[in-house]
């Protein structure tokens, strides 16, 4: 028997980093105009609509100083990891084990603005939420193990239950009289507090078993199956089976390569088999309800309920199927080594959000089960010592590997209403003028959906010819594709404009070693993929006295014709939604990168510098540099990864902070 704890307790004062618009310090500082003061005369927060007269337009932006010195989120996580386990040898080769398992986890938000924070809403809020999540996990297990002579079989059955609950409450005030008490006088706010609670559990039941087989350490096979069951799906499709089989044969081990001096590994893998992915929210099934109150004119208020989400009565588990083969060599006794995995996975019933037309009244996004997908990839990982002296000794490592993703149906037209089944998937827009990730059948998942750009109309006969298709287009305006050809500029151009995935990735490491130094480095990068960079679009309008990036002076002018930039001139024509910048590919970027991520130099102490004590003294930096062609902080983020679905997008990201550490590391 055995059993552990773990408890731990953790306090987070956060800071809101990352955000599109006006929510957050990255946007802000970027918005904010050079020319204000951090402070007016009279002590509060300046902001761009305190602008001179001059630029009577000016847009109202909370103050960068004003998220830091004025807005507090502190988080306190106390969570208990707790476990309980009994083995009982049944026989000489049968064993039990039962185990039982908790995960306790509270976490408690305090938020508080000041009222001094926005100068357009000068409201002071706070908002106070709580958050008990409950997870149970039963695991029941028989192991047979038993050798006959050069054979080896091992076999499990076994049978898993869980149980995860989670319960929130949380609450808001508005309008305190005072800054004094922050978060903790909720009751004192002149709004009327919002109150909201929620609840939600699911569970899932597992029945698994596994051989495995193995004749003589050359050829060896495992067979596996469980069946899941998850509360997560509709009644009806909650279980599901998923087999693998995998095969492996050590060449190295047989009786003609043995005593090779050369070759001291080789071995053949193949395999298949399917896992389910039912990481959804719960109830998303059901059809739900939420509580909406309504004043019908005569100051009443009553409470009432409206349709949050419908039903999804078929709503079942992704299934993935994947095949895949591969190769393990190693020479000169594991001084050079090399590993190759090549496969294929084809993915049913994708787990998908899709937004339901606004008249149906739900704003809530509907996760369906939609159509197939695959992705065909390789993964090549290589090391070596590639210098082995007495007192310097050199390892080297690099790994590769490429990933093609293709969406291969979307369902009948039958099934989901149409002939075309390609979809916007349902996120949030920036500044209401960004291109959208798509999904449609021959496509990645969640490529990028807009206009398509050809440069500027760089003279007045360009705009002239330009009229029929661009209605009121003016010299230095950006010039938009027909990309149907009938001759009208309107949402049927719209079309694929760019791929968020990477070509392929990699990753590099060293290990040099010389007497009692040692230097090891990490590196890695992609190559290919692009990234939606929704903060230079939203700093680059000359418009509402905001701050703009450097490189907008270059715009379009009579006198500079050749300029990379259009004309600062935003009226019509309109086009996606923003003036003459809409959602186009003219920020869309190379995503392609190289970094640095980690160097660490060590100097370990010799045996009779401490006396008994071991130890070493290191510096390391991570982050150092990162070598891209991206104009933003970071070519590797993606804003929305809330969103399924949803890649490349970079929305007001914080830059990768520069890392340096000192440290001295003692052995007892």
């Amino acid at each position: 028997m055995g059993s552990s704890i773990n408890i731990s307790r953790s306090i987070n004062n956060a800071a809101e980093t990352e955000g599109e618009a006006t929510n957050s310090i990255t946007a802000t500082a970027l918005q904010m105009s050079p020319i204000l003061p951090v402070f007016l005369p009279d002590g509060t927060y300046s902001c761009n609509r305190f602008l001179p007269a001059a630029v009577p337009d000016a847009q109202g932006s909370r103050n960068p100083m004003a998220f830091i010195n004025e807005f507090s989120d502190q988080s306190v996580n106390t969570r208990v990891l707790t476990s309980l386990f009994g083995e009982y040898d049944i026989t000489e080769n049968l064993k039990l084990k039962v185990s039982v398992g908790a995960d306790l986890e509270n976490r408690d938000r305090h938020v508080y603005r000041t009222s001094k924070f926005d100068n357009i809403n000068p409201l002071n809020s706070a908002d106070v939420s709580s958050v008990d999540r409950t997870s149970l996990l039963n695991e029941n297990t028989l192991n047979y193990n038993k050798k006959f002579g050069k054979y080896g079989l091992q076999v499990l059955a076994g049978y898993t239950v869980q149980k995860e609950t989670e319960e929130y409450r949380s609450i808001g005030g508005r309008g305190f009289a005072t800054d004094i008490t922050g978060p903790y006088d909720l009751g004192a706010g002149s709004v009327v507090p919002s109150v909201n609670s929620l609840y939600a559990d699911f569970r899932i039941l597992s029945t698994l078993g596994r051989v495995n087989y193995n004749f003589d350490d050359r050829y060896l096979l495992t067979v596996t199956g469980r069946r899941d069951g998850s509360s997560k799906f509709a009644a009806g499709n909650k279980y599901a089976f998923f087999p693998s089989v995998g095969a492996a044969w050590r060449i190295s081990n047989e009786s003609f390569l043995q005593g090779s001096s050369i070759l001291s590994n080789l071995k053949l893998r193949a395999g298949w088999g399917q896992v389910g992915n039912q990481e959804l929210p719960t109830y998303r099934s059901l059809a739900l309800l939420q509580s909406d109150p309504y004043n019908f004119g005569n100051g009443t208020i009553v409470n009432g309920f409206s349709p949050l989400r419908v039903a999804v009565p078929d709503l079942t588990w992704e299934i993935t199927s994947q095949t895949n083969i591969g190769i393990d060599a190693s020479i000169l006794q594991g001084r050079f080594n090399a590993t190759f995995d090549y496969y294929i996975k084809k993915t049913k019933d994708l787990l998908l959000e899709v937004s339901l037309p606004e008249t149906s009244g739900i704003l809530d996004p509907s996760v369906q089960n939609l159509g197939e997908m695959e992705n065909i990839g390789w993964e090549l990982a290589m090391d070596g010592t590639m210098i082995r002296a007495r007192d310097l000794r050199w390892k080297l490592g690099f790994n590769i590997s490429q990933n093609r993703n293709t969406i291969t149906s979307l369902g009948k037209p039958s099934e989901v209403g149409s002939g075309d089944q390609s979809y916007l998937i349902a996120q949030p827009t920036f500044a209401g003028s960004t291109p959208r990730s798509y999904v449609t059948v021959g496509e990645s998942v969640g490529v990028f959906y807009g206009y398509k750009t050809d440069g500027l109309y760089r003279s007045q006969a360009e705009a002239d010819n330009g009229q029929q298709l661009q209605p009121g287009v003016l010299p230095g305006m950006i010039r938009y594709v027909d990309v149907n050809g009938d001759g009208v500029l309107n949402s049927a151009d719209r079309t694929i404009i760019g791929n968020p995935h990477p070509d392929f990735i990699f990753g590099i490491n060293s290990s040099l070693d010389y007497k009692n130094f040692q230097l090891r480095l990490f590196a890695q990068g992609q190559e290919g993929g692009q990234i939606y960079n929704s903060m230079r679009r939203f700093n680059s309008t000359v418009t509402r006295g905001q701050n703009v990036i450097a490189e907008r002076a270059d715009y379009w002018t009579p006198q500079n014709t050749d300029a990379v930039w259009p004309t600062p001139i935003q009226t019509p024509p309109n086009v996606g939604g923003t003036g003459n910048m809409g959602e186009s590919d003219f920020f869309l970027e190379d995503a392609s990168y190289l970094r640095m991520r980690e160097i660490t130099l060590t100097y370990n102490f010799p045996q009779d510098f401490l006396g008994k004590l071991g130890g070493s003294i290191y510096v390391t930096g991570q982050n150092l540099f990162t070598l891209t062609g991206y104009s933003g902080y970071n070519p590797d983020t993606n804003g929305r990864s809330n969103v399924r679905g949803s890649f490349g997008w970079d929305i007001s990201t914080y830059p990768l902070a520069k890392t340096t550490l000192i440290g001295v590391k003692l052995d007892f």
